[in-house]
């Protein structure tokens, strides 16, 4: 049946055919591919149970025969051969009726609609939005059936290739204590350590949902190196991007894999990160489009990609008074007491992958005999390739080398041996060729200390990419080092405040203040009482200060802020004064990453003040490197010297730059907030930016001054949409957070056709002047809606929450949450239906129009809904839409977000985003 739609459809695509056929022709298709849809559902209806109990046995009898010995798989081959048959058919055929269905809708966008009168334009695209929607059958109505499903069983990581469609990536974190098998504790994700890896290809949109089951504990997750364009609220960061996840909670995070490279994820907590709560995030391209991928034959990353953690005989939160100084006891690779092996064929080259998930300040040194390094990329960014016979990591770096297996045959130890806090402690990795009895090497032991050598230091490689720094750029001077000082009880921060809960969760903080606290500029980190980013208007204004303006706010903590403007070069000079300790720190910018210009010691090895180093500077004794410096996220600042790095915000957020292993009590960090504002900005539903992968990626251009869509007068204004900012914890589908901000290319010019509409100042709603504003449908008609030509408006009335949750009871038992939230969501009717929003309303605006007297004495203001009547909607839906001529102004109250079908049927509300409750969204997102 697809197939013949697809040739009836293409038959359009000609020039002689004129538009009454091509109407005539619509309709009889939109009913056939109706019929065709109602086919399909009615064979999900009946078979899904029956393709699942089929399904479930096929694919336990292909597991099982993984575990068989030999002889038994023999003996049950025919069993075997049948189980992998019929699943593969299922798949295949199903996967067939998806190509059918998917050829329909390149059908569809391809007809040559666009020379279409705008009636049929309007048609197709109804036609299109239809054809988009997924056509596959369920297994039990839990697994879909298709040649992908067969794929996942057979392979646990796909390879990325070209040309194919990015992938969303689905994962469930469960954070739990539990003992090892040696009794040890530690904090795991669904009961392992390190967590599990997330491997993906770029471009793929990667969603974990944590829950956290650590009793009285809150825990975020960082994911360390990603940069979260247009996700800032998914860094992890709590009070900062989001609200901590208190225990039994279970938060989203939802971001795209725009980068290829090594990367993490830990708790941003660095105890928890310490106890356990850490893994490997890869993201993978086609080996081709590697900057330096001719220099390897192999990238296997599920093997070769090696995490370094330090053990402790303890949970470090449960020694959070203790003064003793904390020193791991073991450092372990991949969670693992067993030695890892890497096993080579002779003249071949592998890609391997390191990464410090230490949380103190624990440099490694990585070695390995008889054999050399590349190293080709540093924190998921390329390097000119340097070759060293070993290399250093500090806490949070990343590295990827290249090994060629140059030797005939043999065992070779490589070794990774601790620095810092972690001095003393070394593991090792056992290096095989193909064919070779290892069994000698475990009874040697490891014998690679002697061959460490010299090597290069990670600021001193040089960028793949070309680049030429400018030389002028706002610079900004930080002062770090170890300080003492006089503590009181009040200034015991534990990670952060929040004094809007009732009951403040415990974020794990040690007390040790003995040895003096590592402070910026004199100042500690306070995290703020309600969270930053959200809801930047409850902040307390007294805990706020600024670089540079430190001396203006007395106490030694605050929520430091470095003000920053989109593609406004930075140069930040982190300068480890020495003064108050002789340790080196180590510093990881969220967000952004940074250029190396210069790195410098103090030769005297003395400590050192800033009018010193200007001194220096300006005598040009500090040598900057302005040709293709290093790039990277984490870097090094030496014990009395400097680093001098270079950024450039080009998109906006709120960034921590933090040095995790400066301390386990107070935070050591400053916040680089860089506007998140869109120069003009055209509210809408979620769903409608983001409701399928069309949506999605087609442009898209807003429209301004046009109540006539066959009629753009010379008012109209067409703009461009360059951004969309889907509200973060939307889900898709009916239920909260169904909002979204679309930014244009260039303002609207206001004019007597053209206004911006106003904001909501309260909560409160009047069924007076309630507008309902949109191009939705009217009517259907034989399958096909009736779309007006003129932009059309409807006076509605309010239903209260109860009222709204009794009418949709039918929805209510085919979801399994509730679909309407009291505080999100509103609803309007009658409920005697023959108004309400349809389809092509989407994302339209509910408006309430309001007297300037009224306005200026908003705070005075009541609510003109009687609470007392029990049939509401007679109240006040007999009343005349007031005059807009006696200075009125509209406010948007509710973005139309869903409703029952048919649409204005009887006891059938509408449903709109209350958009009160996200004005901190909203203003995050837009200049005021």
């Amino acid at each position: 049946m697809y197939r013949l739609l697809c040739e009836e459809i293409y038959a359009l695509d000609d020039d002689n055919v004129d538009p009454a056929t091509v109407k005539e022709r619509l309709v009889v298709l939109i009913g056939r591919h109706t019929l065709t849809l109602t086919i399909i559902n009615t064979i999900k209806d009946l078979y899904s149970m029956p393709i699942g109990i089929n399904f479930g046995i096929n694919a336990i009898c292909i597991i099982l025969s993984f575990a068989l010995p030999w002889e038994e798989w023999v003996n049950l081959s025919p069993v075997y051969i049948y189980c992998f048959l019929v699943f593969f058919l299922y798949c295949h055929l199903c996967q067939t009726l998806i190509n059918a269905s998917e050829e329909f809708e390149n059908a569809v966008y391809s007809c040559g609609w666009e020379k279409f009168d705008l009636k049929e334009q309007k048609t197709i695209y109804v036609m299109l939005l239809q054809a988009q929607k997924p056509v596959t059958l369920l297994a039990a109505d839990i697994v879909p059936v298709n040649i992908y499903t067969f794929a996942t069983t057979m392979q646990a990581i796909r390879p990325c290739k070209f040309n194919v469609k990015p992938r969303r990536c689905e994962y469930d974190f469960v954070i739990r204590p539990i003992l090892d098998e040696e009794g040890r504790p530690s904090l795991t994700i669904n009961d392992q350590s390190p967590g599990p890896a997330v491997h993906v290809c770029m471009n793929d949109v990667v969603v974990v949902k944590v829950k956290n089951e650590i009793p009285n504990q809150d825990v975020t997750l960082h994911w360390h190196g990603i940069e979260q364009k247009g996700t800032p609220y998914m860094d992890g960061v709590p009070m900062i991007t989001q609200c901590p996840i208190s225990y039994g909670s279970i938060y989203q995070y939802s971001f795209i894999a725009s980068s290829p490279g090594t990367f993490f994820y830990h708790a941003d907590s660095v105890v928890h990160q310490s106890d356990g709560i850490y893994g490997s995030l890869i993201v993978d391209q086609p080996q081709p489009l590697e900057p330096n991928g001719a220099l390897y034959d192999y990238d296997r990353s599920k093997e070769h990609t090696f995490l370094i953690a330090a053990r402790f005989s303890e949970l470090l939160t449960s020694r959070l008074e203790d003064k003793s100084e904390i020193r791991p006891e073991s450092l372990v690779i991949n969670g693992d007491n067993f030695t890892p092996k890497i096993y080579v064929m002779t003249g071949y080259s592998y890609r391997l992958r390191f990464i410090n998930a230490i949380a103190l300040e624990c440099p490694i040194v990585v070695n390995v005999q008889r054999h050399a390094m590349v190293v080709i990329a540093t924190d998921s960014n390329p390097v000119k390739p340097v070759t060293n016979g070993a290399f250093r990591l500090y806490p949070g770096e990343r590295v990827d080398v290249v090994l060629r297996a140059d030797q005939p045959s043999g065992g070779f130890w490589m070794q990774i041996s601790g620095e810092g806090a972690c001095e003393t402690l070394k593991t090792h990795i056992m290096l095989i060729y193909s064919g070779f009895n290892y069994t000698s090497m475990l009874e040697q032991g490891p014998n690679a200390e002697s061959e460490i050598g010299t090597f290069i230091e990670s600021e001193k490689y040089l960028s793949l990419k070309d680049s030429q720094v400018p030389p002028k750029a706002k610079s900004i001077y930080l002062r770090i080092d170890r300080n003492s000082f006089d503590v009181k009880d009040s200034d015991l921060d534990f990670r952060y405040r929040s004094d809007a809960m009732k009951k403040k969760p415990f974020y794990p903080a040690a007390l040790s203040l003995h040895d003096g606290v590592v402070q910026i500029n004199g100042k500690n980190f306070l995290y703020p009482n309600a969270v930053y980013l959200l809801k930047p208007r409850e902040v307390r204004p007294d805990i706020f200060c600024y670089v540079e303006e430190e001396q203006k706010h007395k106490e030694p903590q605050c929520l430091q802020v470095l003000k920053a403007e989109i593609n406004e070069p930075i140069e930040l000079l982190l300068a480890n004064e020495g003064f108050g300790s002789n340790n080196s720190y180590t510093f990881h910018m969220h967000g952004y990453s940074m250029q190396i210009i210069s790195t410098w010691r103090n030769p005297s090895k003395k400590p050192f003040t800033r009018e010193e180093f200007m001194k220096l500077d300006e005598n040009n004794l500090i040598v900057r490197n302005y040709v293709n410096p290093p790039v990277k996220n984490t870097i090094h600042v030496p014990n009395k010297g400097l680093t001098v790095v270079r950024f450039t915000p080009t998109f906006g957020g709120s960034w921590l730059l933090e040095c995790r292993s400066c301390s386990l009590s107070i935070p050591v960090a400053l916040l680089v907030s860089v506007p998140l504002s869109i120069p003009k900005s055209v509210l809408t539903a979620a769903h409608c930016v983001q409701g399928s992968w069309l949506m999605r990626w087609l442009p898209m251009d807003a429209v301004a001054g046009v109540h006539n869509i066959n009629r753009f007068g010379k008012e109209a204004q067409i703009n461009t949409i360059d951004q969309r900012i889907p509200h973060p914890l939307y889900e898709g589908g009916i239920g909260g957070y169904d909002i979204a901000l679309l930014g244009l290319r260039t303002p609207f010019v206001f004019t007597d056709q053209v206004q911006p509409i106003n904001l909501p100042y309260t909560s409160k709603i009047s069924n007076e002047s309630l507008l309902l504003v949109g191009w939705g449908a009217l009517r259907t008609t034989n399958f096909i809606p009736d779309l007006p030509d003129e932009l059309q408006e409807v006076k509605v009335t309010y239903i209260p929450y109860q009222q709204c949750y009794d009418a949709i009871e039918e929805i209510k038992e085919t979801t399994e949450n509730n679909p309407l939230d009291k505080e999100a969501h509103l609803c309007t009717g009658p409920l005697t239906g023959g108004i309400a929003a349809c389809s092509g309303d989407s994302g339209g605006p509910l408006v309430q129009m309001t007297s300037l007297e009224a306005l200026n004495n908003r705070e005075e203001k009541d609510n003109d809904y009687d609470e007392y009547y029990n049939d509401k909607r007679l109240i006040r839906s007999e009343k005349v839409v007031p005059d807009i001529s006696r200075e009125q102004v509209p406010f948007i109250i509710g973005i139309v977000s869903w409703g029952m079908a048919p649409c204005g049927s009887k006891g059938a509300p509408t449903v709109y985003t209350n958009v009160s409750q996200y004005m901190d969204f909203i203003n995050a997102h837009i200049k005021t």
